[in-house]
């Protein structure tokens, strides 16, 4: 088991967000948060990654308890993808090698600069590698955030609403990247989503939140009309495509 989530509960104040939030996640598996607006994904991430402190709960990265380390030690094991970020005066190779910190004892090493660049070439982002973030689009910066995520060689890697700013062809590009990478180097990513198709299409299970609680979990098979219909408050059927379930509102 490479992620242990169990009995997370989270408030703004006195507001309560999360309650009672459990689950796992294995190694080499995409899984996908899902719900509506202000339902708690972000917040989830957060608490994950120890951002926010929760009221309640543990989180346990493999026998590790995330409560047990610092911050650097943090970033060795859980790679993070806000949804927002501010934009600096940093070049886009510079952006991505600043993934490389956790590592960087004295200086950046030859190692350090090599990863950062075959992650650039590997986003198709060479040609903006000497660009400054804030002369890049909105969907390149995602993708550069991404890169930085990647490079920083994770065990878990966290990704808040990662296809939000990106056209098309790049939200498939992405998420075949994220899925691929998860299997290849047998780690684990945990996504929020808002597209239910492109989650579907590029997750292994799917955890759905309903008013800060898990309404239902598993994998492909718990995304019923009915289930939707409940967390998202809009009725909606599940077709098949080319053997692919497709979620269309009814």
């Amino acid at each position: 088991m490479m992620l242990k989530v169990d009995d997370i509960e989270f408030k703004y104040r006195s507001t309560p967000i999360l309650d009672e939030v459990s689950f796992s996640v294995e190694a080499a598996e995409v899984v996908s948060i899902l719900g509506p607006n202000g339902v708690g994904k972000t917040t989830l991430l957060k608490c994950i990654n120890g951002i926010l402190k929760a009221k309640k709960g543990t989180v346990m990265v493999g026998k590790e308890s995330l409560t047990d380390m610092s911050r650097l030690e943090i970033a060795k094991r859980v790679g993070y993808v806000a949804q927002k970020s501010d934009t600096s005066m940093a070049t886009v190779f510079e952006s991505v090698l600043l993934g490389r910190k956790p590592y960087v004892r004295w200086d950046v090493t030859r190692e350090d600069v090599r990863v950062a660049g075959e992650m650039i070439d590997r986003l198709g982002l060479s040609d903006l590698s000497m660009k400054y973030i804030g002369e890049i689009s909105g969907g390149e910066f995602q993708m550069v955030q991404i890169a930085r995520a990647l490079v920083q060689d994770p065990k878990i890697l966290l990704l808040d609403e990662p296809t939000s700013n990106l056209d098309l062809s790049n939200q498939v590009r992405i998420m075949s990247l994220i899925k691929d990478t998860v299997e290849q180097n047998n780690i684990s990513a945990i996504l929020t989503m808002h597209d239910l198709n492109l989650a579907i299409r590029h997750s292994n299970r799917f955890i759905l939140l309903k008013e800060g609680r898990i309404y239902a979990a598993g994998g492909v098979e718990v995304l019923t009309p009915d289930v939707i219909g409940e967390v998202y408050g809009i009725p909606v059927c599940v077709e098949t495509i080319r053997g692919q379930p497709v979620v269309v509102p009814a």
